[in-house]
Parts: C-alpha cells; structure tokens; sequence
C-alpha cells in the first residue's frame, strides 16, 4: 500500500468485516495515540470505533471527510477501507 511505504512509522490497520466490530475496534486501536476513520468505513465499524473512545478515552479520534478538499493531497484515503493506529513510542 502506498501509505504504509511513505509513511513506515504509522501503522496501519485493517479490519475484517465478518468479524464482532467491538472486538476488533478493541484490538485494533489498542496503545494507539490517534484513530482517523474516514467516511468509507461501513457504520457499524465507526459506531464500534466511537463507542470504543468513550469507553476508553485513550485516543485522539477523527473522522475524515474525504469530500473535503484536504482528500486530493491524499488520494489514497479514497480508495480503501482502514483504521489508521499511531502507535506510542
């Protein structure tokens, strides 16, 4: 994936669909500074990823617009599903 080679130092997180969204949002953003969902997540994944940050309160959580004019310097947002996970260091 194009983002993963620019940017090594942030790991990036995939999710699987046909599996519990809580427990995965749980393991996926587990130790993570920040979680960025953007709009193309199916809803069950960003109500799992919001519940999660009120439960736990250790993320920064943002959603990404990517109608936004911000998308175009980052294409790449545009053609895939992910949670974004920075990792503390």
């Amino acid at each position: 994936m194009e983002f993963a080679r620019r940017f090594p130092w942030i790991s990036v997180r995939f999710y699987d669909p046909t599996e519990d969204p809580i427990d995965q949002v749980g393991d996926l953003t587990a130790g993570a500074d920040l979680v960025i969902v953007p709009e193309f997540n199916e809803p069950d994944i960003v109500g799992a990823v919001g519940f999660m940050r009120t439960r736990r309160k250790d993320f920064l959580l943002l959603f990404h617009d990517a109608h936004h004019p911000f998308s175009v310097v980052y294409p790449v947002w545009q053609s895939c599903r992910f949670l974004l996970a920075v990792r503390r260091s």
